[in-house]
């Protein structure tokens, strides 16, 4: 599992939607898609859930502030998550 401590977001802004998901593919080492849960990413190796309970729920609440931030705003989240996967430092 990702030992990686929980990180908090103010999610308030399209760059502050970016930073989250560079976030989640930097340092939680996520090739990540919007609509997955993250209750549902698992380890390749072992077969085992990639996060804690705790730390899944935290970020789908996360992920939802982007949604919901987005929706609001007009903004495209599959194309900040597509930005964001194009020039992550991975």
């Amino acid at each position: 599992m990702n030992n990686t401590p929980l990180t908090n977001f103010d999610i308030n802004s399209r760059e502050s939607v970016a930073a989250f998901f560079k976030f989640i593919i930097e340092d939680l080492d996520l090739n990540f898609h919007p609509d997955t849960p993250f209750t549902d990413y698992t380890c390749l190796v072992t077969d085992r859930p990639t996060f804690t309970i705790e730390a899944a729920v935290h970020y789908d609440i996360l992920m939802d502030d982007c949604f919901m931030w987005c929706d609001f705003h007009r903004e495209d989240i599959y194309e900040i998550a597509m930005e964001a996967l194009t020039t992550s430092k991975q």
